[in-house]
C-alpha cells in the first residue's frame, strides 16, 4: 500500500495516466520448470465427454485428451490408478505456481527495460523515449500503470503480444482494495480511499455508525477505583 501511494503521488506530480490490467489465468500462463504429476480425477475424465455446446476447438483439444488416457490406460493395464499425468502449466493452488508466474512475467518486463525496486519486489521503473518516467506496480496477476497515455498505449499493446490480459478502457478506479479519484488524467490531485471496503466490513458485521446515536455505555461505572483482588477472588 506504500507503494500505491507513492506510485499515485508521482502519477499526479508529474501529470502521469493511471491504468489497471488484469491478466487472464495468470497462473496458466506460466511454466512449470520442475517434474510434477497428477492423478487423473473421475470428475475430469467425466468432463472429456463430448457434449452439444462444445466449440469445434474444445472438441478436438477433448478429443486429443480421450486417446492419450485410452492409450496410458492400456500401458497399465487397464488400472487407473497408476495413470498420471504430467503438469506442464502452473495451477492455482500449487507450491510452484507463483514462483513460476513471477518468473515469466519478470523476465518479460526486464527484456522490455523495466527495472525491479530491491525496496518492494512488484514495482518496476523505467524512463521511456521522451524522457519521462514510467511506473508499474503487480500484484499477482493486477497491473497499475502510470506513465504517458502514447507510451502506455505501446506498453499495453506489447503485453497483449505476449499474455492474455484485459486492460482498463479508462483511468483507474480501483486497485489492491484501495479506490482512486481523479477528475482528469493529468490533475494534480488523486485521492485515496477505502470506503467501498469499509462499508463492506461494517454491512458484514453489522456497525452501522448512524444506529449509535448515543455513546455505547462501559462495562464500568464512571470514577470506578480499580484495586488488587484478594486471594480468593484471584483463584
Amino acid at each position: 500500500y506504500d507503494s500505491i501511494r507513492l506510485i499515485t503521488a508521482l502519477a499526479a506530480k508529474y501529470g502521469l495516466d493511471l491504468q489497471t490490467s488484469d491478466f487472464v489465468s495468470a497462473y496458466l500462463q506460466a511454466k512449470v520448470t520442475d517434474d510434477v504429476y497428477t492423478e487423473v480425477l473421475p470428475s475430469y475424465i467425466a468432463y472429456l465427454e463430448p457434449k452439444p455446446t462444445d466449440s469445434n476447438k474444445i472438441r478436438h483439444l477433448k478429443d486429443a485428451a480421450r486417446k492419450e488416457y485410452r492409450s496410458a490406460l492400456h500401458q497399465a493395464h487397464g488400472d487407473p490408478s497408476q495413470v498420471v499425468w504430467k503438469v506442464l502449466r502452473a495451477i492455482p493452488g500449487m507450491r510452484q505456481s507463483g514462483y513460476c508466474w513471477n518468473k515469466r512475467l519478470h523476465e518479460f518486463l526486464v527484456k522490455d527495460g523495466w527495472t525491479r525496486l530491491n525496496q518492494d519486489a512488484g514495482v518496476y521503473t523505467r524512463m521511456c523515449a521522451d524522457g519521462s518516467p514510467a511506473l508499474l506496480c503487480v500484484f499477482v496477476d493486477d497491473l497499475l500503470m502510470a506513465c504517458k497515455p502514447g507510451n502506455l498505449d505501446i506498453f499495453k499493446r506489447k503485453l497483449s503480444q505476449e499474455f492474455k490480459i484485459k486492460h482498463g478502457t479508462s483511468s483507474a478506479s480501483q486497485f489492491c482494495g484501495v479506490e482512486i479519484e481523479r477528475a482528469s488524467s493529468v490533475s494534480t490531485t488523486i485521492k485515496l480511499h477505502q470506503q467501498a471496503f469499509i462499508h463492506q466490513l461494517s454491512t458484514k458485521y453489522g456497525q452501522f455508525l448512524p444506529q449509535h446515536r448515543t455513546p455505547p455505555l462501559t462495562p464500568l461505572p464512571a470514577r470506578t477505583v480499580l484495586k488488587p483482588g484478594t486471594a480468593d477472588e484471584i483463584h
